[in-house]
């Protein structure tokens, strides 16, 4: 059984990877989050991880501009209102229990 923690990170993985899929069809560099992303579903869906989880750094892509295209076009762009952006928040938010 999940715990309340493990529910919202399982619809917070979910709602992120439909949004990655949408985008990945059309931009390289999301396909690329998308493939490091997809351990991290399964582990979820596993229900391998309980939050918080420090280990997960795939955040780095939608937060640093020096090393993601990602970043600009979908976060900084958009001033973090691009559904993107807004899931991989809420997954953020959700695996690290906040």
């Amino acid at each position: 059984m999940r715990t309340d923690q493990q529910e919202r990170l399982l619809k917070c993985a979910d709602d992120f990877l439909s949004v990655l899929k949408k985008y990945a069809a059309d931009d390289v560099e999301v396909e690329r989050i998308l493939e490091f992303f997809i351990p991290w579903y399964q582990r979820v869906k596993q229900v391998a991880i309980t939050p918080p989880c420090y280990d997960y750094t795939l955040n780095v892509y939608f937060t640093n501009p020096d090393i993601s295209p990602v970043a600009i076009k979908y976060c900084y762009e958009t001033d973090g209102k691009h559904e993107l952006c807004v899931a991989a928040g809420n997954f953020w938010a959700a695996i690290y229990d906040r």
